[in-house]
């Protein structure tokens, strides 16, 4: 192999015209080494030790899926897909990837003047890219797939403290009064390590939404209207995707499908309300702690983290007790780091009527956390014991038991407080 040659590989499967393409582009591109894979694994270490600047993909690859093209972006190759059949193209954007051509047994010349052209533009723009690259010191790697993840709607990533601050709840509220608003919702539940929202609202025994949704995500079939029949309806305009109904499940919530699970959340709903959990393991949130796996298998957070990289809102809950105001300081600029696009909103929950009732005291408990944590706006939402348990009890919303109450009417203030294209301000 000459290093000095560009590289070219090709992932395709076993088919009636795949002997006829490779020769055509071996003699159109006489300039460039090309290369076949056999499988996943040899695609995977052809990609890292030739470092080829285009990689083409067949949808009958075997064992192609949403990890593998993670693997492959994260590589900072370019990506163009081939299939034989509207199904194949269809599996291949479920993946991800942008540009997908079609091919048919004699008749090859299309795909590969397509190819071709593709390989002129990359060589075109490959050293514009390395200038920018290397002004902003920000390549493609993990973090960048995760925070560039786009989606048409608005994510709101709900994240508290350890410690049960009353988060899911928070989240539930929210997602309710947005839907209310006019706004197409989906709430999904993205804790991996207690997942309530299912259980709060009577949901449990059918089955996890996200599970079935990143097992689509791998497969590259999933779309909004297979999104929306995984989903519960709660309401007009406010859809449930339930979470896992054990930890030991939380491996099936691999990085690569949670981001496209983001993605196309986005396509289904106007808003999209995560409810992320703790997030707080071992200290450590280290978006490359498992590379091989394209996953964080060490503190099992792959839906929590990706949701915050895609969030365009961040809801911080934590409880007013002084240790819970102190947890929420110490992680809070972790959390932040992981959402750098987000605005931070802080929600002190349960706050007792000494406090509430008192203004001079409520200002400068709001004070102290606006200066603390640098956030967009504080809540404080007084403690609404009664509602939420009735709630509870009956499978409800805090909204649908009491529209009246305390908690609807202060986590109402925080949707007039986002100041967001998410609702009118109040």
């Amino acid at each position: 192999m000459n290093p000095a040659r560009p590289v070219m590989l090709l992932a395709l499967g076993q088919s009636g015209w795949e002997a006829e393409l490779v020769a055509a582009v071996v003699a159109r591109l006489s300039a460039v080494d090309v290369h076949r894979a056999v499988d996943v694994s040899n695609l995977l270490a052809a990609t890292n030790e030739t470092r080829p600047c285009v990689v083409v993909v067949d949808s009958d690859f075997p064992r192609l899926d949403a990890a593998v093209v993670a693997k492959l972006v994260d590589a900072d190759v370019s990506l163009i897909g081939i299939a034989a059949d509207p199904s194949g193209a269809a599996r291949l954007e479920g993946f991800g990837i942008d540009l997908v051509v079609s091919v048919s047994v004699g008749d090859v010349g299309d795909a590969v003047g397509h190819i071709c052209q593709h390989w002129a533009a990359v060589q075109a723009d490959e050293s514009a890219v390395e200038s920018i690259e290397g002004q902003s010191g920000v390549g493609h790697g993990l973090r960048q797939v995760l925070a560039d993840s786009g989606h048409q709607g608005s994510l709101v990533a709900v994240w508290g403290a350890p410690g049960a601050p009353g988060r899911t709840t928070i989240a539930v509220t929210l997602a309710q009064l947005l839907a209310q608003s006019g706004r197409d919702v989906l709430l999904a539940d993205a804790d991996s390590n207690a997942a309530g929202v299912g259980p709060m609202l009577c949901l449990e025994a059918e089955g996890s939404g996200m599970i079935a949704a990143c097992h689509h995500a791998e497969r590259g079939s999933l779309d909004a209207p297979t999104l929306a029949r995984l989903a519960r309806t709660i309401d007009d305009g406010f859809r449930v995707l339930t979470g896992i109904s054990h930890v030991s499940r939380r491996a099936e919530l691999r990085a690569a499908a949670m981001s496209r699970v983001w993605q196309v959340a986005g396509m289904l709903a106007e808003v999209v309300v995560a409810d992320v959990g703790g997030c707080i393991d071992d200290g450590s949130l280290s978006l490359d702690a498992d590379v091989a796996n394209f996953g964080i298998s060490t503190s099992g957070q792959s839906a929590a983290v990706t949701a915050l990289g895609a969030a365009d809102e961040l809801v911080a809950v934590s409880s007013c007790e002084p240790t819970a105001v102190a947890r929420l300081l110490s992680h809070l600029p972790t959390i932040r780091s992981l959402a750098p696009s987000a605005r931070v909103h802080v929600v002190l929950n349960r706050v007792r009527a000494p406090i509430v009732r008192n203004q001079a005291a409520a200002e400068e408990l709001r004070h102290f956390i606006e200066s603390q944590t640098r956030s967009e706006h504080v809540v404080l939402v007084h403690e609404d014991r009664g509602t939420v348990d009735a709630a509870v009890v009956r499978g409800l919303t805090p909204f649908e038991h009491s529209r009246r109450s305390t908690i609807v009417r202060d986590v109402a203030g925080l949707c007039a407080g986002m100041q967001s294209p998410l609702v009118a301000t109040a």
